[in-house]
């Protein structure tokens, strides 16, 4: 069996930055779809995600791509990583 880190970067809106962070739709002020580390949770993957911006975000019109959300405005970039077990023919689990 071997272990494959699998990671990509992603650009996040302001919503899921703050959610990332602890915020919540009421500190918010306002409901926002749940970012995809959220729903990633459900499905028993371990995930890492890191915030990598350290801060800095840059104005994008692109699909925030934790939410989905279509609308323009700051992106923040984020490092998802997952951990994936390959098993190989003839390998005991």
């Amino acid at each position: 069996m071997s272990i494959t880190r699998i990671s990509m970067r992603i650009d996040v809106c302001v919503d899921c930055h703050l959610s990332h962070h602890g915020y919540d739709e009421h500190e918010l002020g306002h409901t926002f779809d749940v970012p995809v580390w959220g729903r990633w949770a459900e499905d028993g993957t371990p995930r890492q995600i890191a915030d990598v911006s350290d801060g800095e975000s840059h104005f994008s019109y692109s699909t925030c791509e934790g939410c989905g959300s279509t609308l323009g405005g700051n992106r923040y970039i984020y490092d998802v990583a997952e951990m994936v077990s390959n098993v190989r023919r003839g390998d005991v689990p």
